[in-house]
C-alpha cells in the first residue's frame, strides 16, 4: 500500500497555467487512504462503543511532550545533536506517508480532541462551526481554491498587502460549499433569504478585503523589483557550520533574481559574521551556503543540496523556497541571523 505509484500533480495543471514555479507536489494513490480508513473505523467504534481516550493523564502528557519535541526539532532546536530538517523529512515523507508524519497527525488530533472535551466552548467559533457542518464538501473545495489562487499568488503576491489579500480571499472562499449546502433549492417556491449568520459572515469577509485594499492604497508599497533610494548595510550572523571547513558565500538578491551584492569568508568554527554594504533599500533575500568542495557553487545531488545552506528568515522548506518565504524589507542597517541546514542526512 505504502509503495503505490506517484501522480505528478503539476503536469495536470500545465494545460491551464503553463509552466510555473509552483510546487504542486505529488501523492500516492493509496498511502493516504490509510489514515482515512483508520479514522472511519475508529469513528464507527467510538459511536457504537464509546472509548475513553483521555482516561490516563500520563498519555495526554506524553502526547503533549512528543508534540513539543517534534515542533522544537522542526525549528532547529537539536542541530547540535545532528537532528535537522533533512532527517525529519526523511521520516515524514508526504507521498509515502512516513511514520513521523502519521505520529505528528495522531498527536495533533489527540490534543485537539482533549481540548474540545476539556473546554467545550474553547473552539466554539460560529464561522468555523458554519463551515465545519459541511467539512467534507469544504475539504474537497479547498483543493480547487488552492490550485486556482496559487498561480495568482505567485504572479501578484509580491508584497505583504497583495499576499494577505489573496489569503483573505482564499479563506472567504472556503465558506462557499457551506453557503451552497444551506441555501434552499432554486426550485423551491420559497424565496431564498440569508439568515443573520450568513449576513455577518459575508460582511466580515467583504470588510477584510476592503481593509487590505485600503491599507495597500494608503501605504503604497514598492512594486515588484522596484528599489527605493538609499543604500544600507546588512550584517549576517551565520550558524550551523560544519567542521569540514571551506568558504561561506552570501548573496543578496531581489525577486527578479537581480544580484545586489556578494560576500564570503573562510570557515573557522561553527559560526561566523559577514557583512554586505551598499545594498539598495527594498525587499531582498539572502542565500548562504558553506562551500566545502571549493567549486564556489552549491553542490547538488538530485534535488538535495550536498552542502549546508540557508536563507534569510530561516524558512521551513520542503522544496525550493520562493521569494515570499525569505524576503525582508531593508530600510536601514540591519542584522540577519541565518542557521544553515545540512540535508545530507536524507541521502
Amino acid at each position: 500500500m505504502l509503495a503505490s505509484g506517484y501522480v505528478e500533480l503539476s503536469s495536470l495543471l500545465h494545460r491551464l497555467w503553463g509552466t510555473s514555479d509552483i510546487n504542486t507536489g505529488y501523492f500516492s494513490w493509496l498511502a493516504w487512504q490509510l489514515p482515512f480508513f483508520a479514522g472511519v473505523c475508529l469513528g464507527y467504534l467510538a459511536q457504537n462503543r464509546p472509548i475513553d481516550w483521555f482516561k490516563y493523564k500520563w498519555v495526554t502528557l506524553a502526547a503533549l511532550l512528543a508534540g513539543l519535541l517534534i515542533f522544537a526539532a522542526h525549528r532547529h532546536a537539536f542541530l547540535s545533536y545532528g537532528i535537522h530538517q533533512g532527517i525529519l523529512y526523511q521520516h515524514a515523507d508526504k507521498a509515502t506517508l512516513g511514520w513521523l508524519r502519521i505520529l505528528n497527525l495522531a498527536i495533533l488530533v489527540y490534543l485537539f480532541g482533549y481540548l474540545i472535551q476539556r473546554f467545550p466552548a474553547l473552539l466554539s467559533i460560529r464561522p468555523l462551526a458554519f463551515i465545519g457542518r459541511h467539512s467534507l464538501q469544504t475539504f474537497a473545495w479547498h483543493y480547487v481554491v488552492i490550485f486556482t489562487l496559487a498561480p495568482v499568488a505567485v504572479h501578484f503576491g509580491y508584497d505583504a498587502y497583495n499576499y494577505n489579500l489573496i489569503i483573505a480571499c482564499a479563506v472567504i472562499c472556503l465558506a462557499v460549499p457551506a453557503f451552497v449546502k444551506e441555501c434552499r433549492p432554486l426550485s423551491s417556491s420559497t424565496p431564498f433569504r440569508l439568515d443573520n449568520k450568513m449576513k455577518v459572515s459575508a460582511l466580515v469577509g467583504v470588510a477584510a478585503i476592503l481593509v487590505l485594499v485600503l491599507a495597500k492604497e494608503e501605504k503604497a508599497p514598492m512594486q515588484n523589483g522596484e528599489l527605493a533610494a538609499g543604500l544600507h548595510s546588512v550584517t549576517i550572523e551565520v550558524s550551523g557550520l560544519t567542521q569540514e571547513g571551506g568558504i561561506v558565500y552570501v548573496e543578496a538578491s531581489t525577486e527578479n533574481a537581480m544580484v545586489l551584492g556578494r560576500t564570503s569568508g573562510r570557515v573557522e568554527g561553527d559560526s561566523m559574521t559577514l557583512k554586505l554594504s551598499e545594498i539598495p533599500s527594498g525587499y531582498i533575500s539572502l542565500f548562504v551556503f558553506q562551500d566545502i568542495d571549493g567549486d564556489q557553487s552549491l553542490t547538488m545531488e538530485g534535488y538535495l543540496p550536498k552542502e549546508p545552506m540557508g536563507f534569510s528568515n530561516n524558512p521551513t522548506l520542503s522544496g525550493p523556497p520562493n521569494f515570499m518565504q525569505s524576503r525582508f524589507k531593508l530600510g536601514e542597517a540591519t542584522t540577519q541571523q541565518i542557521r544553515l541546514v545540512d540535508y545530507r542526512g536524507m541521502m
